[in-house]
């Protein structure tokens, strides 16, 4: 590699690791998990704006108020408030546009942190919501870029982990793109499913404020309020579960990837080359790379679904109304969106620049005819398909028999 750098590893690379690949792979291990709310941060000072425009059509605040509070959102948001001996987000930003003008104590007004942080995660995860759905897309398009590349290139079929059929390469790679599609269109839909705006529910029991939900949902870009003021605020752990079902379904499909060419990039099989720019290499044996990306891959699949089942967890032993455990589910949530965000943009990148043996792949699939023979056997000859394999299958034994010699 060249340069310095503090690994302990990589000497005998040619390409040099990618700094994206090599964050990806060290996750938090010597940096910190950003505080939760920092996360939420924008998205609750865009939740304030809106509330208070609607304080203001309502008449609960007047124009020279809203002026003042938006003059602070404004700065929190060029320059955001610490959370530092702050409870929460929310407590943050209230403060700091209260010490900037005394409307401020009037921003609570109709509402609660309840409904309030349920607006926060939903702008948040709608953001993410539809970055996945564009990645997604991004690597289904990747992929079969790759596979017009790759038309004749042949590739077993895999059963039961042993040769089954022969196949292409190309194929194989449609697969997933169809599967990752699927999974684009499974983030569209939740999109569409929790276009609803939290925010006026309140502590789930409504208020006495005169609210307008209606346009507090406009302004945040959703379709329509909330349609019961206590599922908005009760449910929350439901558009969270529901999101991270749907990064877990697309990360077991990239661990399916991962796995299979970690598989057939073995020594000794050696079927694909893997590139140098997504390896790691070890701190004590030289000749070592290491397919770090992939193994972490199903790693980070691994954390999705723990975080799915702790969001279920919670959501299934909620008492009516809001319950302080709520709060947890936040973590879950944000651990599953932040390890694999970079994961489909990663791989499309990966197998573009994997380089398939098609001599070894050929090699493989020339003894993986005898399902064709079999069915060649029952069109042409009109016989039952089961007979025609059984007449295969007793060959198959003829020839391994014949191959071991006579009996001493």
């Amino acid at each position: 590699m060249k340069g310095k750098d503090n690994k302990l590893w990589g000497g005998a690379f040619v390409k040099t690791p990618r700094k994206d690949v090599i964050d990806y792979c060290a996750g938090y291990d010597a940096k910190a998990f950003a505080a939760l709310d920092e996360m939420l941060l924008p998205y609750d000072v865009q939740a304030n704006e809106a509330h208070a425009e609607m304080l203001h059509e309502q008449g609960y605040l007047d124009s020279a108020e809203l002026t003042q509070i938006r003059k602070a959102l404004a700065e929190a948001r060029q320059h955001p408030p610490s959370l530092n001996g702050f409870e929460d987000v929310h407590s943050a930003v209230e403060a700091f546009v209260t010490a900037r003008t005394p409307a401020g104590e009037k921003l609570h007004s109709g509402r609660s942190r309840n409904d309030l942080v349920a607006c926060d995660t939903r702008l948040l995860m709608r953001d993410k919501a539809a970055q996945w759905q564009k990645n997604l897309v991004a690597l289904a398009d990747a992929l079969e870029k790759t596979a017009r590349n790759h038309e004749g290139t042949p590739m077993p079929g895999y059963s039961h982990h042993q040769t089954a059929v022969p196949f292409t390469y190309a194929r194989w790679l449609q697969a997933y793109a169809v599967a990752f599609r699927r999974d684009a269109a499974d983030f569209a839909q939740w999109m569409e499913l929790y276009d609803e705006c939290p925010l006026g529910a309140c502590a789930g029991f409504g208020t006495r404020f005169k609210l307008a939900p209606e346009s507090t949902a406009k302004k945040l870009g959703f379709s329509k309020p909330f349609s019961n003021s206590l599922d908005a605020v009760q449910q929350r752990w439901e558009s969270e579960a529901s999101l991270v079902f749907r990064i877990v379904k697309a990360m077991n499909h990239l661990s399916q990837l991962a796995q299979t060419y970690m598989v057939l990039s073995m020594p000794g099989q050696a079927l694909f080359a893997l590139p140098e720019e997504f390896c790691t290499g070890s701190s004590v044996m030289p000749h070592k790379k290491n397919p770090d990306f992939l193994e972490v891959t199903k790693a980070k699949a691994s954390v999705a679904q723990a975080s799915l089942v702790q969001l279920c967890d919670v959501g299934k032993s909620a008492f009516t109304g809001y319950n302080r455990d709520s709060q947890w589910t936040k973590k879950a949530l944000m651990h599953a969106l932040v390890e694999c965000e970079a994961a489909p943009g990663l791989m499309a990148e990966f197998v573009a620049a994997v380089k398939p043996d098609a001599k070894k792949l050929a090699a493989l699939c020339e003894p993986l005819v005898q399902t064709e023979k079999a069915e060649k056997l029952a069109i042409e000859k009109g016989i039952p398909f089961r007979q025609a394999k059984r007449l295969i299958e007793a060959q198959i034994r003829k020839d391994a028999e014949s191959e071991k010699g006579p009996k001493p």
